[in-house]
């Protein structure tokens, strides 16, 4: 009798802790994307956290598997890459980048699909950015393209390169 109940009471336990261990993936948060290399173009795109702020590290809940395109326009260079399991991205220039961007030139980035993306708490797909490109060239001259001042307020110390453009979907 004691060994039925032994076994019993493992049951119960073994079947309480599945319960407990089953469900909705929990999220991850979001880690800054840091470029390591010249031409890159690099950001997070996320969900919840703080509101969006022009700079700074990401706030909120990783968005994996998030596409982002970027788009140079001097030279025409059009590029898409996935988010990581970070959210993270880098789209990769060529070494038209600095001297496009800084000549008069502009990159835009979108994030251009997120059907491959689950909310891992509600397990439902993500359906809108806030904003497909948030930065606002400055101060004064407010665009959606990423130009001089915010490109060189945005890069990287000793690299030609830029991050912290960041996107919030919901």
């Amino acid at each position: 009798m004691i060994i039925k109940r032994t076994l019993i009471g493992a049951a119960a336990v073994a079947s309480a802790s599945a319960l407990m261990f089953t469900g909705v993936a929990q999220a991850a948060p979001v880690v800054n994307m840091v470029p390591t290399a010249d031409y890159l173009v690099c950001g997070n795109v996320s969900t919840g956290g703080s509101a969006w702020t022009e700079t700074g590290a990401p706030t909120g809940t990783a968005v994996q598997g998030a596409q982002v395109t970027g788009y140079l326009s001097s030279g025409g260079l059009t590029k898409t890459t996935t988010t990581d399991a970070n959210g993270g991205y880098c789209i990769e220039g060529d070494a038209s980048l600095v001297s496009g961007i800084t000549g008069g030139g502009y990159v835009t980035l979108t994030v251009t699909d997120l059907s491959g993306t689950l909310n891992p708490v509600t397990g439902l797909p993500y359906t809108s950015t806030l904003g497909f490109n948030p930065w606002k060239g400055g101060p004064i001259l407010k665009s959606t393209q990423i130009k001089t001042t915010t490109f060189l307020q945005h890069k990287v110390s000793g690299l030609d390169s830029a991050n912290e453009f960041h996107f919030k979907v919901s």
